[in-house]
């Protein structure tokens, strides 16, 4: 399969995607529902890498990501690992039509990047609450 889901972390908090090229809109929405359903009905906090490098992207996906944003449950940040700075600001984009996902929704270089970011995140939300 194209688009591979699967827990990035032993404690189960993080899932990443992690995309091949070609990958089609078909593969992303069955993606999206393997995602929400590993992480539905969990007490804690999870977050989601989303490893996709290139540009290349279904036509509509913008549409398909706001329903995937609007599925995942909680609070968790959704971190997209994309080097591009077309995809860059494509996020921007989306997170200025819509800007309840502009907390959740990132952009890193690198799944280490995301990782910190995610851990950064954590400890800021473990401050406040």
């Amino acid at each position: 399969m194209a688009i591979q889901v699967h827990w990035d972390d032993e404690a189960q908090t993080i899932v990443r995607w992690e995309y091949a090229h070609p990958w089609t809109l078909e593969q992303f929405v069955l993606a999206v529902d393997e995602g929400v359903s590993q992480v539905k009905g969990r007490a804690e906090r999870v977050d989601m890498i989303i490893h996709r490098p290139g540009l290349r992207q279904p036509p509509n996906i913008m549409s398909h990501v706001r329903r995937a944003m609007d599925l995942f449950p909680g609070d968790g940040l959704v971190v997209i690992v994309e080097d591009h700075l077309f995809i860059r600001m494509l996020v921007n984009s989306f997170t200025t039509v819509y800007p309840a996902y502009g907390q959740r929704l990132k952009v890193t270089r690198t799944i280490e990047e995301a990782r910190a970011l995610i851990a950064e995140s954590r400890t800021g939300a473990a401050l406040q609450g």
